[in-house]
Protein backbone atom coordinates (compact mmCIF):
# COMPACT_ATOMS: atom_id res chain seq x y z
CA UNK A 1 0.00 0.00 0.00
CA UNK A 2 1.24 3.68 -0.94
CA UNK A 3 0.33 6.55 -0.28
CA UNK A 4 0.14 9.04 -3.17
CA UNK A 5 2.45 11.75 -3.44
CA UNK A 6 1.71 14.76 -1.96
CA UNK A 7 2.84 18.04 -3.04
CA UNK A 8 4.88 19.19 -0.13
CA UNK A 9 7.01 15.98 -0.66
CA UNK A 10 10.34 16.24 0.01
CA UNK A 11 13.54 13.63 -1.47
CA UNK A 12 14.85 13.27 2.08
CA UNK A 13 11.41 11.56 2.82
CA UNK A 14 12.37 8.55 0.80
CA UNK A 15 14.28 7.31 3.45
CA UNK A 16 11.70 6.92 5.81
CA UNK A 17 8.93 4.89 3.18
CA UNK A 18 11.44 3.17 1.82
CA UNK A 19 14.22 2.19 4.68
CA UNK A 20 17.33 -0.15 4.07
CA UNK A 21 17.60 -3.08 1.85
CA UNK A 22 20.57 -5.76 1.50
CA UNK A 23 19.86 -8.25 -1.02
CA UNK A 24 21.31 -12.18 -0.96
CA UNK A 25 22.11 -14.31 -4.27
CA UNK A 26 21.45 -17.80 -3.25
CA UNK A 27 22.73 -19.92 -6.44
CA UNK A 28 25.91 -21.08 -4.75
CA UNK A 29 24.10 -21.70 -1.79
CA UNK A 30 23.40 -25.34 -1.60
CA UNK A 31 22.15 -26.09 1.96
CA UNK A 32 20.47 -23.47 4.63
CA UNK A 33 24.16 -23.59 6.71
CA UNK A 34 25.53 -21.67 3.55
CA UNK A 35 22.58 -18.91 3.54
CA UNK A 36 23.18 -18.47 7.59
CA UNK A 37 26.98 -17.70 6.78
CA UNK A 38 26.13 -15.20 4.41
CA UNK A 39 23.43 -13.71 6.01
CA UNK A 40 25.03 -13.34 10.13
CA UNK A 41 26.47 -11.29 11.57
CA UNK A 42 25.74 -8.93 8.08
CA UNK A 43 22.06 -8.86 9.46
CA UNK A 44 23.83 -6.79 12.18
CA UNK A 45 25.70 -4.04 10.75
CA UNK A 46 22.32 -3.66 8.40
CA UNK A 47 20.16 -2.66 11.65
CA UNK A 48 23.08 -0.81 12.96
CA UNK A 49 22.87 1.36 9.59
CA UNK A 50 18.88 1.68 9.44
CA UNK A 51 18.48 2.28 13.47
CA UNK A 52 21.14 4.15 14.83
CA UNK A 53 21.24 8.02 14.14
CA UNK A 54 24.38 8.82 12.21
CA UNK A 55 25.84 10.81 15.31
CA UNK A 56 25.90 7.66 17.50
CA UNK A 57 27.16 5.26 15.14
CA UNK A 58 30.60 4.04 17.11
CA UNK A 59 32.83 1.12 15.40
CA UNK A 60 34.42 0.27 19.16
CA UNK A 61 31.21 -0.11 20.54
CA UNK A 62 29.43 -1.53 17.90
CA UNK A 63 32.22 -4.12 17.69
CA UNK A 64 31.29 -4.91 20.95
CA UNK A 65 28.19 -5.77 20.95
CA UNK A 66 28.64 -7.31 17.67
CA UNK A 67 30.71 -9.84 20.04
CA UNK A 68 27.73 -10.38 22.19
CA UNK A 69 25.31 -10.78 19.40
CA UNK A 70 27.66 -13.58 18.08
CA UNK A 71 27.43 -15.34 21.11
CA UNK A 72 24.41 -15.84 20.65
CA UNK A 73 24.35 -16.67 17.44
CA UNK A 74 26.62 -19.69 18.76
CA UNK A 75 24.57 -20.57 20.95
CA UNK A 76 22.34 -21.21 18.72
CA UNK A 77 24.11 -23.56 16.71
CA UNK A 78 23.96 -20.53 13.80
CA UNK A 79 26.99 -21.03 11.28
CA UNK A 80 28.37 -17.09 10.79
CA UNK A 81 30.60 -15.56 8.65
CA UNK A 82 34.28 -14.65 10.81
CA UNK A 83 36.13 -13.18 7.83
CA UNK A 84 35.89 -10.08 10.20
CA UNK A 85 38.49 -11.65 11.77
CA UNK A 86 40.96 -12.14 8.60
CA UNK A 87 43.86 -10.49 7.60
CA UNK A 88 44.37 -8.63 4.31
CA UNK A 89 47.93 -8.54 3.24
CA UNK A 90 49.38 -5.59 0.73
CA UNK A 91 52.78 -6.93 -0.63
CA UNK A 92 54.71 -4.02 -2.26
CA UNK A 93 58.05 -4.30 -4.45
CA UNK A 94 60.08 -0.97 -2.83
CA UNK A 95 64.11 -0.33 -3.57
CA UNK A 96 64.75 -4.13 -4.24
CA UNK A 97 62.80 -5.55 -1.27
CA UNK A 98 59.08 -6.70 -0.83
CA UNK A 99 57.16 -4.41 2.01
CA UNK A 100 54.49 -7.01 3.45
CA UNK A 101 51.62 -4.70 5.33
CA UNK A 102 49.09 -6.73 7.39
CA UNK A 103 45.85 -5.66 8.31
CA UNK A 104 42.40 -6.77 10.21
CA UNK A 105 38.87 -4.77 9.53
CA UNK A 106 38.63 -5.05 13.61
CA UNK A 107 41.60 -3.01 15.27
CA UNK A 108 40.92 -4.51 18.37
CA UNK A 109 42.70 -7.89 17.02
CA UNK A 110 46.68 -8.45 17.93
CA UNK A 111 48.38 -9.96 14.53
CA UNK A 112 50.80 -12.86 15.21
CA UNK A 113 53.32 -14.01 12.58
CA UNK A 114 55.86 -16.66 11.20
CA UNK A 115 58.20 -16.19 8.54
CA UNK A 116 59.72 -19.75 9.10
CA UNK A 117 56.67 -21.98 7.98
CA UNK A 118 55.46 -22.86 11.11
CA UNK A 119 51.99 -21.62 12.56
CA UNK A 120 51.34 -18.44 14.16
CA UNK A 121 50.50 -18.68 17.68
CA UNK A 122 49.62 -16.16 20.39
CA UNK A 123 53.58 -15.82 21.65
CA UNK A 124 54.65 -15.62 17.80
CA UNK A 125 56.28 -12.30 16.73
CA UNK A 126 53.55 -9.55 17.16
CA UNK A 127 52.89 -7.46 13.85
CA UNK A 128 53.16 -3.71 14.90
CA UNK A 129 54.98 -2.33 11.06
CA UNK A 130 55.76 -3.73 7.48
CA UNK A 131 57.70 -7.05 7.00
CA UNK A 132 60.54 -6.34 4.69
CA UNK A 133 61.37 -9.26 2.65
CA UNK A 134 64.14 -9.57 0.74
CA UNK A 135 64.47 -13.61 -0.04
CA UNK A 136 62.08 -16.35 -0.66
CA UNK A 137 59.84 -17.38 2.52
CA UNK A 138 56.93 -18.38 3.42
CA UNK A 139 54.63 -15.64 6.16
CA UNK A 140 51.99 -17.00 8.00
CA UNK A 141 49.63 -14.98 10.20
CA UNK A 142 46.51 -14.78 12.21
CA UNK A 143 44.59 -12.76 14.39
CA UNK A 144 44.42 -13.46 18.32
CA UNK A 145 42.55 -11.96 21.57
CA UNK A 146 43.14 -12.88 25.03
CA UNK A 147 45.77 -15.54 23.38
CA UNK A 148 43.04 -17.54 21.40
CA UNK A 149 43.62 -17.52 17.20
CA UNK A 150 40.05 -15.96 15.84
CA UNK A 151 40.17 -15.77 12.01
CA UNK A 152 42.19 -18.24 9.29
CA UNK A 153 45.84 -18.42 8.96
CA UNK A 154 46.93 -16.42 6.00
CA UNK A 155 49.85 -18.37 4.13
CA UNK A 156 51.80 -15.97 2.05
CA UNK A 157 54.44 -17.98 -0.12
CA UNK A 158 56.67 -15.25 -1.15
CA UNK A 159 58.88 -16.64 -4.16
CA UNK A 160 61.42 -14.67 -5.85
CA UNK A 161 62.75 -14.56 -9.47
CA UNK A 162 64.79 -11.87 -11.54
CA UNK A 163 61.82 -9.77 -11.85
CA UNK A 164 60.93 -9.74 -8.00
CA UNK A 165 60.93 -6.24 -6.26
CA UNK A 166 62.50 -4.93 -9.78
CA UNK A 167 60.86 -1.23 -10.67
CA UNK A 168 57.81 -1.58 -13.52
CA UNK A 169 55.61 0.88 -15.37
CA UNK A 170 52.44 0.54 -17.36
CA UNK A 171 49.11 1.24 -18.54
CA UNK A 172 47.66 -0.07 -15.34
CA UNK A 173 47.60 0.94 -11.58
CA UNK A 174 48.36 -2.34 -10.09
CA UNK A 175 51.33 -2.76 -12.30
CA UNK A 176 53.87 -3.44 -9.46
CA UNK A 177 51.65 -6.81 -8.48
CA UNK A 178 53.56 -8.29 -11.69
CA UNK A 179 56.64 -8.32 -9.39
CA UNK A 180 55.51 -8.37 -5.96
CA UNK A 181 56.39 -11.90 -5.63
CA UNK A 182 52.67 -13.40 -4.91
CA UNK A 183 50.81 -15.02 -6.92
CA UNK A 184 46.67 -15.32 -7.52
CA UNK A 185 44.19 -17.41 -5.95
CA UNK A 186 41.45 -18.52 -8.21
CA UNK A 187 39.34 -15.91 -7.09
CA UNK A 188 40.09 -13.27 -9.91
CA UNK A 189 39.27 -10.51 -7.37
CA UNK A 190 41.68 -11.51 -5.06
CA UNK A 191 43.82 -8.62 -4.93
CA UNK A 192 46.72 -10.02 -6.89
CA UNK A 193 45.55 -9.87 -10.33
CA UNK A 194 46.41 -7.06 -12.63
CA UNK A 195 43.96 -5.73 -14.75
CA UNK A 196 43.66 -3.01 -17.24
CA UNK A 197 40.37 -0.73 -18.67
CA UNK A 198 41.31 -0.90 -21.99
CA UNK A 199 42.20 -4.68 -22.83
CA UNK A 200 42.63 -4.45 -26.78
CA UNK A 201 46.68 -4.08 -26.04
CA UNK A 202 48.16 -4.15 -22.38
CA UNK A 203 52.06 -3.54 -21.89
CA UNK A 204 54.67 -2.98 -18.99
CA UNK A 205 57.79 -2.65 -18.85
CA UNK A 206 60.56 -4.20 -16.08
CA UNK A 207 63.90 -2.91 -14.98
CA UNK A 208 66.11 -5.29 -13.76
CA UNK A 209 69.15 -2.45 -12.84
CA UNK A 210 71.75 -4.10 -14.79
CA UNK A 211 72.07 -6.76 -17.55
CA UNK A 212 70.83 -10.10 -16.88
CA UNK A 213 70.82 -13.50 -18.99
CA UNK A 214 67.27 -14.58 -19.37
CA UNK A 215 66.24 -18.02 -20.47
CA UNK A 216 62.37 -17.98 -19.75
CA UNK A 217 59.80 -15.55 -19.45
CA UNK A 218 56.40 -16.91 -17.76
CA UNK A 219 53.56 -15.35 -17.84
CA UNK A 220 50.64 -16.31 -14.66
CA UNK A 221 47.08 -15.94 -16.48
CA UNK A 222 43.75 -16.47 -14.82
CA UNK A 223 40.81 -18.25 -17.06
CA UNK A 224 37.16 -17.48 -15.75
CA UNK A 225 34.13 -18.18 -18.28
CA UNK A 226 32.02 -16.99 -16.19
CA UNK A 227 33.31 -13.51 -16.03
CA UNK A 228 34.54 -13.41 -19.23
CA UNK A 229 37.97 -13.70 -18.83
CA UNK A 230 40.46 -15.37 -20.41
CA UNK A 231 43.99 -15.38 -22.09
CA UNK A 232 45.56 -12.95 -24.51
CA UNK A 233 45.31 -13.71 -27.98
CA UNK A 234 49.24 -13.18 -28.31
CA UNK A 235 51.78 -12.28 -26.03
CA UNK A 236 55.28 -10.35 -27.50
CA UNK A 237 59.01 -9.89 -25.52
CA UNK A 238 60.89 -7.33 -26.46
CA UNK A 239 64.20 -6.51 -24.76
CA UNK A 240 66.62 -3.21 -24.65
CA UNK A 241 69.55 -2.04 -23.12
CA UNK A 242 68.48 1.63 -23.07
CA UNK A 243 64.59 1.63 -22.52
CA UNK A 244 64.41 3.29 -25.83
CA UNK A 245 65.58 0.69 -28.68
CA UNK A 246 63.56 -2.57 -28.48
CA UNK A 247 64.07 -5.55 -30.04
CA UNK A 248 61.58 -8.61 -30.63
CA UNK A 249 63.01 -12.06 -28.27
CA UNK A 250 60.06 -13.97 -28.04
CA UNK A 251 56.26 -14.33 -29.24
CA UNK A 252 52.92 -16.16 -29.01
CA UNK A 253 49.93 -16.66 -30.20
CA UNK A 254 46.78 -18.17 -28.99
CA UNK A 255 43.93 -19.77 -31.21
CA UNK A 256 40.24 -18.89 -29.83
CA UNK A 257 39.84 -22.50 -29.45
CA UNK A 258 42.70 -22.00 -26.64
CA UNK A 259 41.32 -18.73 -25.35
CA UNK A 260 37.72 -19.26 -24.51
CA UNK A 261 37.64 -22.62 -22.79
CA UNK A 262 35.29 -23.28 -20.14
CA UNK A 263 35.91 -23.59 -16.37
CA UNK A 264 37.78 -21.41 -13.81
CA UNK A 265 41.80 -22.17 -13.79
CA UNK A 266 45.38 -20.64 -13.52
CA UNK A 267 48.16 -21.07 -16.68
CA UNK A 268 51.54 -20.32 -17.16
CA UNK A 269 52.51 -18.79 -20.27
CA UNK A 270 56.16 -19.55 -20.78
CA UNK A 271 57.95 -17.87 -24.02
CA UNK A 272 61.31 -18.81 -24.31
CA UNK A 273 64.07 -15.98 -24.46
CA UNK A 274 67.23 -18.39 -25.13
CA UNK A 275 70.04 -16.72 -23.02
CA UNK A 276 68.75 -12.86 -24.14
CA UNK A 277 71.09 -10.35 -22.46
CA UNK A 278 69.30 -7.05 -21.33
CA UNK A 279 68.49 -5.01 -18.63
CA UNK A 280 65.01 -3.92 -19.77
CA UNK A 281 61.94 -6.18 -20.56
CA UNK A 282 58.74 -5.18 -22.41
CA UNK A 283 55.39 -7.38 -22.21
CA UNK A 284 52.97 -6.29 -24.84
CA UNK A 285 49.58 -8.88 -24.82
CA UNK A 286 47.12 -8.47 -27.04
CA UNK A 287 43.50 -9.04 -26.02
CA UNK A 288 41.06 -11.51 -27.04
CA UNK A 289 38.43 -9.76 -28.28
CA UNK A 290 34.88 -10.11 -28.09
CA UNK A 291 33.26 -13.58 -26.63
CA UNK A 292 31.85 -16.23 -29.39
CA UNK A 293 28.51 -16.80 -30.02
CA UNK A 294 28.75 -19.87 -27.67
CA UNK A 295 30.05 -18.43 -24.67
CA UNK A 296 27.96 -17.39 -21.75
CA UNK A 297 28.66 -13.85 -22.26
CA UNK A 298 28.54 -13.72 -26.22
CA UNK A 299 29.70 -10.24 -27.58
CA UNK A 300 31.44 -9.02 -23.99
CA UNK A 301 34.57 -8.21 -24.53
CA UNK A 302 36.63 -10.72 -22.87
CA UNK A 303 39.62 -9.12 -20.19
CA UNK A 304 42.80 -10.27 -19.59
CA UNK A 305 44.26 -10.57 -15.81
CA UNK A 306 48.02 -11.17 -14.88
CA UNK A 307 49.21 -12.07 -11.70
CA UNK A 308 53.02 -12.50 -11.61
CA UNK A 309 55.94 -11.72 -14.29
CA UNK A 310 58.66 -14.89 -13.61
CA UNK A 311 61.99 -14.22 -15.20
CA UNK A 312 64.34 -16.92 -14.82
Amino acid sequence: YYEPVQADWKPEYASLLIGVQASLWTEFCNKPEDVDYLLFPRLAALAEVAWTKKERKDWTSFLKGLDVYNEHLTAKGIVYARSMYNIQHTVTPNDGMLEVKLECIRPDMEIHYTTDGSEPTATSPLYEKIVPVKEPLTLKSATFAQGRQMGKTLILPVRCNLATAKPVSGDSPSVKLLTNGIRGSLKYSDSEWCTWNDNDSVSFTIDLLKPETLNTLTLGCITNNGMAIHKPSSVKVEVSDDNSSFCEAAMRSFTPEEIFREGNFIENLPLKLRGTQARYVRVTAKGPGVCPASHVRPGQVSRILFDEMILE
